[in-house]
């Protein structure tokens, strides 16, 4: 140990000016990246784990607990998994709009088994990444397709994400009324007001059921009222719903404004979400990385290029693969890398070599190793002198490993490259998947492509699913397939089979939740889960009643009313900014500053003491 201490201050003293250098330049990269705004929920349960009140509450968390205060897993979605993994599926990839019985049953819930959309093959229907994702892909193709104005309408206020997913495509963003504080319901007059000066052919967003925030819907007649207006104003309804069969414990209810919409002659878009319904909140991660250039091995993995120009990024090539030796052209690499010979890219990804220097700081994809397509990997040895040379030129790394253990059968051996680059102090990004080396294709879905035939893209299908059999309808893909005009729409070359003659304004219809691939007839299930579901809203709707009668037993003079005027898991209480401190501080009630409470944090055990506080914070 006295010896360990001056060696290693001496390796920091020599080391220091490279640390600097490296802290210099990675400053440099990121010196331009915004602090995202604060997240008022991740707030709110920090500070409530902090306080050591034994009778602290979290009323901000927008995920379901049960009646002692627990995450709660729906039996059904127990039984699911159960099946699942009883049957031993394999996880090969699904197909790019996902699972054709996830989505069949998926567009039956939400429009009827009877419905016309349905049985005419008035829609498409598409799976995603929850409501999210499925909002995200529906904003891009309104973005790029939607030949109204572009911009959106929404509700004032809505739910946090909507603003950033509309923005984030060049959206115009805009507001109609929707909520008034006054009486904490809804503010009819005002909508309809509103809506009726939206320009023609706008696009409006609606919130099917359980507005989030605020937990105001409008009543059934209010609804058919709005569908005429809307009509009358021609613009395009995007429904949101993320809470059917969870707001009132009725999946028909919930959907009505959905249904009349339809039924009133509107063309729709419609985002569905699973999250609530059925508590399966920790199924929709995704990670993203933005940069304004990219260097690409050529070849590379055919979804690197349109994945980096979708985010507007300069695509460009170095020398990789050498089709002379079926080998790794090293020198060639070296030399694109530190001489920076450019390449632009076609479609079909022809090079064409033109002179031009890598700017210092610039963004470089290595494939950590089984390089996508050719599975040839640099040498160790070679992975040194690149590293040497890519610090040099101050290349930020961005390693994709995709096989790790799965290229040599060692875990170590494979991530050399990433180890070596982070020893030899670079800064880097990773990517990584587990599809792989764990054999987890199918549950690794991307983007899908909606489609309008009225914006002159050809919708086909072919035949999938037999409601005979339950099953795969083997000998109807195979002559569809064999008679249908094949389509290549994306530069990545995917390809789509698509049916014949799609109506013209047909139906789109954007889906998300982890999809049920067992091919077994899930009326049985589906019963469970519509008992489950019920249970659950009927939890939220007893505890709204059990909150309102409890304020009148501590004697407030309020009208509470609007608490069980609302539905879903938000109640907006009505609370000022200071009653929701005084209501913090004296009492460890953590809710947003907006006065919003989730009503899934109530209990029959704390329900009492929730009432006493909110009327000594409102008195």
């Amino acid at each position: 140990m006295a010896v360990a201490g001056p060696r290693t201050l001496n390796l920091v003293r020599q080391n220091q000016a490279s640390i600097q250098h490296v802290c210099s330049r990675a400053s440099s990269w990121w010196s331009g990246v915004e602090m995202g705004p604060p997240d008022a929920i991740l707030g709110v349960t920090e500070a409530f784990k902090r306080d050591t009140n034994p009778k602290k509450m979290n009323l901000g968390v927008g995920a379901y607990r049960d009646d002692n205060g627990k995450p709660f897993v729906l039996p059904s979605v127990r039984m699911a998994e159960e099946l699942i993994v009883s049957q031993k599926l394999d996880k090969e990839y699904l197909p790019i709009s996902g699972s054709a019985d996830f989505c069949k049953h998926a567009i039956t819930l939400a429009l009827g088994s009877d419905s016309p959309a349905i049985a005419d093959g008035l829609n498409v229907t598409v799976q995603g990444i929850s409501g999210t994702g499925a909002l995200r892909i529906g904003s891009t193709f309104l973005s790029k397709f939607f030949p109204g104005p572009k911009n959106v309408w929404l509700p004032a206020p809505t739910w946090g994400n909507h603003v950033p997913i509309f923005k984030h495509v060049n959206m115009d963003v805009k507001q109609y009324r929707y909520y008034d504080p006054k009486t904490c319901g809804f503010d009819f007059s005002g909508a309809i007001e509103d809506i009726s000066k939206i320009p023609k052919g706008s696009l409006i967003m609606l919130h099917a059921c359980a507005h989030n925030p605020t937990g105001v819907d409008p009543k059934a007649e209010q609804w058919d009222e709005m569908s005429k207006v809307i009509k009358e104003r021609e613009l395009l309804p995007f429904f949101d719903m993320a809470y059917q069969g969870f707001a009132s414990g009725d999946v028909a209810k919930d959907a009505y404004a959905v249904r009349k919409f339809l039924a009133d002659g509107h063309k729709i878009c419609l985002s569905q979400s699973f999250s609530k319904n059925m508590g399966l909140y920790g199924k929709e991660n995704i990670n993203v990385l933005y940069s304004p250039n990219v260097w690409l091995p050529a070849p590379t993995w055919g979804n690197h290029v349109p994945i980096f120009k979708h985010v507007n990024m300069d695509v460009k090539q170095y020398r990789y693969y050498d089709p002379k030796t079926c080998g790794f052209d090293f020198s060639g690499a070296i030399e694109d890398i530190s001489v920076s010979i450019i390449e632009d890219i076609a479609v079909n990804f022809s090079m064409y070599l033109v002179p031009e220097k890598i700017p210092k700081g610039s963004l470089i994809m290595l494939h950590a190793c089984a390089h996508n397509p050719t599975g040839v990997d640099p040498k160790a040895e070679q992975w040194d002198e690149m590293s040497k040379v890519i610090k040099e030129r101050e290349l930020l790394p961005f390693f994709d490993m995709a096989y790790q253990g799965f290229a040599s059968g060692d875990v170590a051996k494979d991530a050399y490259a990433v180890r070596k680059f982070l020893a030899d102090g670079h800064k880097i990004c990773l990517s990584q998947s587990f599809s792989k080396n764990m054999g987890l294709y199918a549950p690794t879905w991307g983007n899908h492509v909606p489609i309008f035939k009225h914006v002159n893209m050809d919708v086909k299908q072919y035949r999938y699913y037999d409601p005979k059999t339950c099953g795969f309808d083997f000998s109807g893909a195979i002559e569809d397939i064999s008679v249908s005009i094949i389509e290549d729409i994306a530069v990545n070359f995917s390809m789509y089979l698509v049916p014949e003659k799609i109506p013209k304004g047909s139906l789109i219809m954007l889906h998300a939740c982890a999809h049920n691939p067992t091919g077994v007839d899930p009326k049985a299930e589906h019963s469970i889960w519509l008992k489950d579901v019920k249970g659950m809203a009927d939890r939220i709707i007893n505890m709204r009643t059990k909150l309102k009668e409890n304020l009148a037993k501590e004697g407030s003079i309020r009208d509470w009313s609007h608490i069980t005027d609302q539905i879903g898991m938000f109640c907006f209480t009505g609370m000022t900014p200071d009653q929701v401190e005084k209501l913090t501080k004296e009492f460890s009630v953590y809710l947003t500053k907006d006065g919003r409470i989730s009503v899934a944090g109530i209990a029959s055990s704390n329900v009492e003491y929730l009432a006493h506080a909110m009327h000594h914070a409102t008195k």
